[in-house]
């Protein structure tokens, strides 16, 4: 077989496409969805064209983690469809305003719960060795974004998003996707991949060459100027240490990061930005909202993403202003309560929790090359940034989120199916 004709195999094909969605999930919201778009059609045509690929996929869907990630999908899917019916039979009114339902706009982003494990399954269609060109290509494009986020920090380049009271003027670390509390959502999830990798038995790249995205990585990170990132990313990296390394690194991890933080607030634009208290009684306000949303509504919320559009409202009646700060929550857990309720809050909760537990499974499968505390210590830091700004319904986000956890679905099955399909 000549070389053209091995990468129009179709396990190559399938493999471009993951690469090709790899690269894009982390640029604008845009690419990421017209990425998405090829990867899907990609895998769609192969399957539908290609009956060995229709076989292998019959026992993918006996797995217990697929069975259990789409059980848990479906039970979360459905607590947010609950908000939005009682929200259309059971309106609440806020100062004057009634949330409009449309089931099928409001529904949209729903998919996004399932996609992880069409990557899972993709995945496992492809062999080791090009799973492994994915995995370079996606931290490839996040150190080269990294690199262009230091740039941007100085010069605004290619977009400009001042850091307030900066002098001389520094731009945050925002890429292509434009802002920079999203940023440092995405980046985090490659920054612990390439930890994890760097500790593992792994050909994907050198050792030394891992360490050194990371810490590019991590750069841009910092560059975002989020005050709740930089408390969340220490305790992140800590707990990661204490997961994958033995006693004596794991303390030597700490003693670093404590050293780096102790530095870290010796820098007069970081002591800036702690004492700048602009945007925060804003904020505990619309927080103080939607406690009151979750008060009216506590066992379904005033309707799916629906407090978004009540707390502009809600908030100029009760402050008796013209102009507020209003929109989602900027808060995970309060984003869920006002919006869903109980159900939607606890949906939310056990999903989460289930994520946890796939992260387990990629351990049990193969513990010389797995992404159990990558994904752990990046779900905390993903939870803490969620307490200040609501990050999981984040189109910008959610790409690279799911594309992660899609990941670990698949190491969490992969040494059971592979082995059947000779991969």
């Amino acid at each position: 077989m000549n070389s053209n004709s091995k990468y129009r195999s179709p396990e190559s094909l399938l493999m471009l496409g993951f690469c090709v969605y790899a690269v894009l999930s982390l640029v604008s919201m845009a690419l990421m969805s017209i990425g998405a778009g090829i990867l899907f059609l990609t895998g769609l045509v192969l399957i539908l064209k290609f009956p060995t690929f229709r076989r292998q996929l019959v026992p993918l869907w006996q797995t217990k983690e697929i069975r259990t990630f789409l059980l848990l999908s479906s039970g979360f899917a459905g607590a947010l469809l609950i908000s939005l019916v009682a929200a259309y039979f059971f309106p609440v009114h806020v100062a004057g305003a009634i949330p409009e339902v449309h089931f099928l706009s409001d529904s949209l982003k729903l998919w996004y719960l399932f996609w992880p494990a069409m990557i899972a399954i993709g995945l496992t269609l492809i062999p080791r060795s090009q799973f492994q060109k994915v995995l370079f290509f996606w931290i490839s494009a996040a150190v080269a974004l990294s690199i262009l986020g230091i740039v941007q920090y100085f010069t605004g380049w290619p977009r400009q998003q001042m850091i307030l009271f900066s002098q001389p003027p520094r731009y945050h670390a925002t890429l292509f996707i434009g802002h920079h509390l999203s940023v440092a959502s995405v980046l985090i999830f490659p920054f612990f991949t390439c930890l994890d990798l760097a500790v593992q038995k792994c050909k994907i790249a050198n050792r030394l060459i891992l360490v050194i995205a990371a810490l590019l990585i991590a750069t841009a990170l910092f560059l975002t100027y989020s005050r709740t990132l930089w408390m969340a990313l220490p305790i992140g990296v800590v707990f990661w240490g204490a997961i994958q390394l033995s006693r004596k690194g794991a303390v030597a991890l700490f003693i670093v990061m404590l050293l780096s933080i102790a530095g870290a607030s010796q820098i007069p634009k970081v002591q800036e930005k702690f004492k700048n208290s602009e945007g925060i009684a804003s904020r505990i306000e619309l927080w103080k909202a939607n406690i009151d949303f979750f008060e009216m509504r506590p066992l379904t919320g005033v309707g799916f993403r629906k407090n978004g559009d009540l707390s502009g409202p809600y908030l100029q009646e009760k402050l008796n202003l013209s102009h507020v700060f209003a929109g989602h929550a900027h808060n995970n857990a309060l984003d869920f309560l006002a919006a869903t309720g109980l159900l939607g809050f606890l949906g939310w909760v056990v999903w989460s929790l289930g994520i946890a537990w796939i992260a387990w499974r990629t351990k049990k499968s193969n513990p010389n090359f797995n992404l159990f505390s990558a994904l752990i210590a990046a779900w905390i830091v993903f939870q803490i940034n969620g307490l200040t700004q609501v990050n999981f319904w984040d189109g910008k986000v959610l790409h690279t989120t799911m594309f992660t956890i899609g990941l670990a679905l698949y190491l969490s099955i992969r040494e059971k199916v592979q082995s059947e399909n000779g991969h």
